[in-house]
């Protein structure tokens, strides 16, 4: 879909993440894969997953440091698809590292203050009258005047929306 029949190197915590296996389930990610000959357990069922798709091909090359593979990557033609936030640096002349944290918190659903949305509530919050929820994608909702709909559906204003590392946090009331 966005990047096709191309060469693609994933390191060793990249293939343990797993997220890897979403992109090329989805048909982001489709070619050549260079995965590292060392690996844990994690990487290894990783790589089990990843060699039922065939539209890729992956092929084993020894890479165990930041510099082999930036080495590697820069022999093979290949752009670098990271979680490592250091590999993203040290790279970042190159356009040629997709960084995996980036790319899934560009592909969220956009929430903005006003709008209206459906929300489970889950639990009650801290305050007396708060309600939690989560959005499909993860998203915590905080609800004001939530707390008394635990286990049913509800419609909820946005009032606030704070980014956070993992995503974002939405606040608002029930209507």
């Amino acid at each position: 879909m966005f990047w096709k029949k191309k060469k693609y190197l994933v390191d060793r915590w990249t293939l343990k993440d797993g997220r890897i296996v979403v992109l090329c389930e989805a048909g982001f990610v489709d070619g050549e894969l260079i995965i590292p000959v060392k690996r844990d357990q994690y990487g290894n069922k990783n790589l089990s997953l990843l060699l039922k798709f065939k539209n890729l091909k992956i092929k084993e090359r020894k890479f165990d440091t930041y510099a082999e593979i930036l080495s590697v990557a820069k022999k093979e033609k290949a752009k670098i698809i990271t979680v490592v936030e250091e590999i993203k640096r040290i790279a970042s002349n190159n356009d040629g590292v997709i960084y995996i944290d980036d790319l899934f918190l560009a592909l969220m659903p956009v929430y903005h203050v006003g709008d209206y949305i459906q929300v489970y509530i889950d639990k009650k919050g801290r305050k007396d009258d708060e309600g939690i929820g989560y959005l499909k994608v993860g998203t915590k909702v905080v609800v004001d005047g939530g707390g008394r709909y635990v286990g049913s559906r509800v419609r909820v204003r946005i009032e606030g929306v704070v980014k956070t590392d993992s995503g974002q946090t939405i606040f608002g009331k029930v209507m």
